[in-house]
């Protein structure tokens, strides 16, 4: 017996080149967002400079940027697709003035960064002034370097 699906469910094809499903996927959702009347706000998340400085010393800082510009141009042709505003896009993982907090000196053993964990975990007070930069309610002028819209 076949399954039926609703005529708002789209089926989804893999495809034989790689990355290519991962952005079917995030289109798959971006999609089932507008149909289902879903407000999305989406943003990629802060890393420390340790992180960023691990990705050019590996000689992948363009692929990063074609993977934001790319994600870029899916968020866009969606909003052109349902004739809708584009869902906001932010970017938190550059270099600015949280991302590039000091690490302690090695041999402290006790001193602890505030805004991150480690190169790819930030605290939650980091996490709250993304929640409000993407809100809006951004009352963190000291950190307005903090977040930028790659689409509005």
């Amino acid at each position: 017996m076949k399954t039926k699906f609703p005529s708002t469910v789209s089926i989804f094809k893999y495809s034989k080149n790689p990355g290519d499903d991962t952005f079917r996927h995030f289109e798959a959702m971006l999609d089932f967002s507008r149909r289902n009347g879903i407000n999305v706000v989406l943003l990629i998340s802060p890393v420390h400079e340790t992180y960023l400085r691990k990705i050019e010393n590996e000689g992948k800082s363009e692929v990063v940027e074609k993977w934001k510009q790319r994600l870029s141009e899916i968020v866009r042709a969606n909003a052109v697709k349902y004739n809708a505003n584009a869902y906001p896009l932010w970017d938190f993982a550059y270099r600015n003035s949280i991302t590039t907090e000091v690490l302690p000196a090695e041999n402290n053993k006790t001193a602890r960064m505030r805004w991150f964990w480690d190169s790819n975990h930030y605290k939650e007070e980091t996490g709250d002034i993304v929640l409000r930069r993407v809100l809006g309610r951004d009352v963190d002028k000291a950190y307005n370097d903090f977040g930028r819209k790659l689409v509005e």
